[in-house]
């Protein structure tokens, strides 16, 4: 994506995909980092290794855990990351921002104008029915767990 049109216009809209994916990966790292420091703590005292030789052994053996497993995450992430540069963060072919003269004209709303109290009377009503329906998906869910299943396919 680099020097690419897309990065010209995430530029200009002041977005930055490759913060967003290192966002991502960093978060990731921590996760990893956080499961094996707790691992390695509840395995020192379950197995009752602190202060022996025996401690130094599961650190290496954790170690080689995580460095198996860290090394098969960075592959996929590394295609996640590809894939989201070529297919999430690309923009269509033939896009274009519009001009500041577009932008403006006649498509603004003013904020005070949108005061309508039917509408507003319409999105209430509407959120009061999702949140009978989500109550409702909640019950039926706690019933039979298969509907879950059945919902997803």
């Amino acid at each position: 994506m680099e020097g690419s049109e897309s990065e010209a216009i995430f530029d200009s809209l002041n977005l930055n995909p490759q913060l967003f994916i290192n966002t991502a990966l960093n978060i990731v790292d921590e996760l990893i980092d956080g499961a094996f420091d707790h691992l390695h703590q509840e395995a020192s005292t379950q197995l009752k290794v602190n202060g022996s030789d025996r401690a130094e052994d599961l650190t290496k053996g954790l170690d080689h855990v995580r460095s198996t497993i860290q090394s098969a995450l960075d592959k996929r992430l590394t295609i996640w990351e590809k894939y989201c540069f070529l297919h999430i963060f690309a923009v269509p072919e033939g896009f274009s921002l519009p001009k500041d003269d577009e932008a403006s004209g006649g498509d603004t709303m003013d904020v005070d104008d949108v005061s309508n109290p039917a509408l507003d009377e319409q999105l209430d009503s509407l959120r009061t029915k999702l949140t009978l329906a989500a109550q409702e998906s909640a019950q039926l869910n706690k019933r039979d767990p298969r509907i879950r299943e059945t919902i997803r396919h």
